[in-house]
């Protein structure tokens, strides 16, 4: 692949990615409820939901989602819900429930699926895939060989960016120590993702 490109397409991909957003509000809850060290599996979701967008869109089944709007629509609406019961969980946890489902609320696979399903349920996850991509394909190389490499490195810059927004609300928690207010504060944070994504379109 063109070196030139390929610089230009980390820099431009990092960028995009660590400009705070639904997935970043995602990944900052996941920490302040469970702790930096089991929320970590969610930029392992977020990076498996980028090379999700990376196969969608470098594949050309992604002309499909941007030529028919509903189904952005559908998949954006999807999110919502699910992010909107994750809040309503948070909201009604009791003192008395907390000490006892701290540490198994979640499992590392329902991290990990919660993050991949925030990620594709992004509408400006999604379009942003559609616009950076393409335009770092040089038309002069082998296509394959090029998308693969920028699946893989778009991948890596998602596991990097989520997990350093992930550790550093870790260390956040740590100035908390009551409980029922992290999970007030998580409860408020899914809130503002849903609204974000509702608006983002």
């Amino acid at each position: 692949m063109d070196t030139a490109l390929w610089t230009m397409f980390c820099i431009m991909f990092f960028t995009t990615l660590a400009v705070p957003g639904p997935n970043v509000a995602f990944s900052v809850a996941q920490s302040l409820h469970y702790g930096s060290r089991k929320a970590s599996a969610a930029a392992i979701g977020f990076a498996l939901g980028t090379g999700l967008h990376a196969v969608i869109v470098l594949s050309g089944v992604g002309l499909l989602a941007q030529k028919y709007e509903i189904i952005l629509h559908i998949i954006k609406w999807g999110g919502i819900t699910l992010i909107l019961y994750q809040a309503l969980k948070a909201f009604s946890v009791k003192p008395t429930e907390l000490v006892t489902k701290r540490v198994t609320a979640a499992t590392t696979k329902e991290l990990i699926l919660g993050a991949i399903a925030v990620s594709c349920t992004n509408p400006k996850g999604i379009i942003a895939s559609l616009l950076i991509y393409p335009a770092f394909v040089s038309p002069k190389l082998p296509y394959l060989p090029q998308a693969i490499l920028l699946g893989i490195t778009a991948m890596t810059i998602s596991l990097l960016v989520y997990g350093s927004y992930i550790q550093i609300a870790g260390q956040a928690k740590r100035l908390f120590n009551n409980q029922v207010a992290i999970s007030r504060i998580v409860g408020v944070v899914y809130v503002c993702v849903a609204i974000a994504l509702a608006i983002s379109i």
